[in-house]
């Protein structure tokens, strides 16, 4: 006989209440509740939500919400994203419940439903139980051999590490010769082949050899790490930023807490300009692995591109702990206490202030003194060699802002992954 935890045990909520995971929305009222307290929010932005509410789990476009929320027309695209960032705020503890942007698309709400309550586990049982699971083929449910286990344990390890891209293909490849069914092996040498994409001298051999090895992964299953590396791979190599984003949702519909797939999910959102969604999406992964230096990277970076320049100083600092050889995670330190209007706090972190430069030092110098065509120079050799780093720098940058309040409609020109 199961007893009831009435601890645990919740109210059923009222009919006009619609549930989002510990938060609730009165449609009738049109409020959003946490339990009984209200949780207060401009009119604007209890209107939104109760409009992606009744539109949950379908994409919305920006000009249907426009046309629902401002019907007269008078009103600034600038007051959509703000309205956004605080129903975002307000829900950011909830992590079942997110607010998707697919980039020149909409938006989309999407809900993770609770599972069904069972009996607890013993600690032990449930520990073993959920090591089992990460380690078996989502798709065809085949447990790995010990053997493989281990090497993709060492696989995902270095993975977090991008110095150590190669010791983590190479235990890939270990997963694939030992475990030949189970799709993770594929997925992961995938993931690092669409990695190694950004580098303009290997990217259509790593292009063609992780979209085989992408293939391979899904003809043993589907699989969250599967799905991550097809987003990688649309973005790297078919610059297609909504392809992408399909893959990653699928990928997060199947594993929402894998620290992996939400570092990625960071990445492409930060990449397709949509800052708020990457410091979400980085700050989920490394709350679940606080170790790995890939993960404070991409936050950190989110932060600094969404001119959050205190935390992301406080983080590039985490992440140098981890790697501190990093020249490209000490520029951006540098530029992130610039921005701040910090003094270095080490000897290392003053000679970066004099020394090192990142690769856009030389257009924010041409930009500060109204060189723009030297700038726009610069930023086309960067794009020539980093086309992702140059399209970031122009549409999130701070430097870069009177630059491409100048010349907007040379957007074409370095936003190339749509």
């Amino acid at each position: 006989m199961v007893m009831k935890d009435s601890m645990n045990a919740q109210s059923p909520l009222p009919a006009e209440r619609v549930p989002l995971g510990r938060y609730s929305f009165d449609r009738e009222a049109s409020q959003l509740y946490a339990g009984t307290r209200r949780v207060p929010l401009p009119p604007k932005a209890c209107a939104l939500l109760a409009f992606l509410v009744a539109n949950r789990g379908r994409l919305v476009s920006r000009d249907e919400i426009m046309q629902t929320l401002w019907p007269s027309g008078f009103v600034q695209d600038g007051n959509l994203t703000q309205t956004i960032y605080l129903l975002r705020k307000a829900l950011a503890d909830e992590p079942r419940v997110r607010i998707q942007n697919l980039p020149r698309r909409g938006y989309r709400l999407q809900i993770e439903m609770p599972e069904r309550r069972r009996s607890p586990l013993p600690f032990a049982t449930a520990a073993a139980l959920l090591l089992a699971l990460a380690l078996i083929d989502p798709g065809m449910r085949n447990p790995m051999p010990p053997a493989a286990q281990q090497a993709y344990r060492l696989a995902l390890y270095h993975l977090q590490r991008p110095d150590e891209l190669t010791l983590s293909v190479k235990y890939f490849f270990q997963v694939e010769r030992i475990a030949p069914r189970a799709p993770q092996g594929y997925a992961g040498a995938a993931i690092v082949d669409a990695m190694y994409a950004a580098d303009a001298n290997r990217h259509a051999a790593s292009c063609a050899s992780g979209t085989a090895a992408a293939d391979a992964s899904f003809s043993k299953g589907s699989s969250a790490l599967g799905h991550t590396a097809r987003a990688l791979l649309e973005f790297m190599c078919n610059r297609s930023a909504n392809a992408a984003e399909r893959e990653i949702s699928r990928a997060l519909d199947q594993e929402p807490q894998n620290p992996v797939v939400l570092n990625v999910a960071a990445r492409l959102a930060l990449w397709s300009g949509d800052t708020r969604q990457a410091v979400a999406d980085a700050r989920q992964a490394v709350a679940l692995q606080p170790d790995s230096p890939e993960a404070i990277s991409t936050l950190a970076l989110a932060e600094y591109y969404d001119g959050q320049f205190v935390s992301a100083a406080d983080n590039l600092r985490r992440a140098l702990e981890i790697v501190p050889n990093s020249a490209a995670l000490q520029s951006y330190l540098t530029q992130s206490l610039k921005a701040a209007g910090l003094p270095a706090g080490t000897p290392r972190e003053a000679v970066a202030h004099n020394g090192v430069s990142d690769p856009n030092a030389r257009a924010a110098e041409d930009i500060a003194r109204g060189h723009y065509r030297e700038a726009l120079a610069a930023l086309d050799r960067l794009r020539s060699q980093d086309p992702v780093l140059a399209q970031l720098d122009w549409q999130s940058d701070y430097r870069f802002r009177a630059l491409r309040q100048r010349f907007r409609a040379m957007d074409s020109r370095y936003v190339t992954f749509r």
